[in-house]
């Protein structure tokens, strides 16, 4: 009797299989949509801008050193690539020609809090720590800000110096020397300085 000789059959078909499979997902794996840049000019201060543009997938920088504080938080007045251009995702978005308005400060002056440490910490931290207890806040000569993934735009710096020391008593301001009306304050703002988060 003779012996039925093996099928090659199955070797080739899987062959075929294995050769054809990456070819065929990839013609049903969709291509990666561009994002449409949003405007983040003239109306979003740099913070609220960061974090727009970290919602649609994209990343900001800042070609120049620049200051927020409390009492000015600067808007951008130009921006590359403009509203409405399509790019790829994680696609850097940069913004310049910065102008703030400044605000004028108004009511009492809340009871002092205890002023922590925050060297080396993300200076988001230490603003939200001021914000907490209604007080004002300046960061002054911030290094140009380099594009990353972080989801706050403070937290790409780190605290280096502060004014008042860490356990000095801060209230939110004193009343205006010779003021006629209440409400009148000078502010005395948690002063900072920050370097560039590695």
């Amino acid at each position: 009797m003779r012996r039925p000789r093996p099928s090659s059959a199955v070797p080739v078909l899987a062959c075929l299989v294995g050769a054809l499979a990456p070819a065929g997902l990839a013609a049903r794996t969709p291509a990666k949509r561009p994002i449409v840049v949003p405007k983040v000019t003239q109306t979003y201060d740099l913070g609220a801008a960061y974090s727009r543009l970290y919602k649609a997938g994209l990343r900001m920088s800042i070609p120049q050193a620049f200051s927020l504080r409390s009492l000015c938080l600067p808007t951008a007045r130009t921006q590359k690539p403009a509203a409405d251009a399509r790019v790829a995702r994680g696609a850097t978005v940069a913004v310049g020609q910065l102008t703030c308005f400044l605000g004028s400060p108004s009511g009492a002056a809340q009871r002092a809090a205890v002023v922590p440490d925050f060297s080396g910490a993300p200076a988001s931290s230490a603003v939200h720590w001021a914000e907490q207890n209604q007080l004002y806040w300046e960061l002054d000569r911030l290094p140009a800000l380099r594009p990353s993934s972080r989801p706050q735009l403070l937290d790409n710096y780190v605290v280096t110096s502060q004014r008042p020391a860490a356990g000095s008593l801060l209230a939110r301001g004193t009343a205006c020397p010779g003021a006629a009306s209440d409400g009148c304050l000078v502010p005395t703002p948690l002063i900072m300085r920050a370097r560039a988060r590695r």
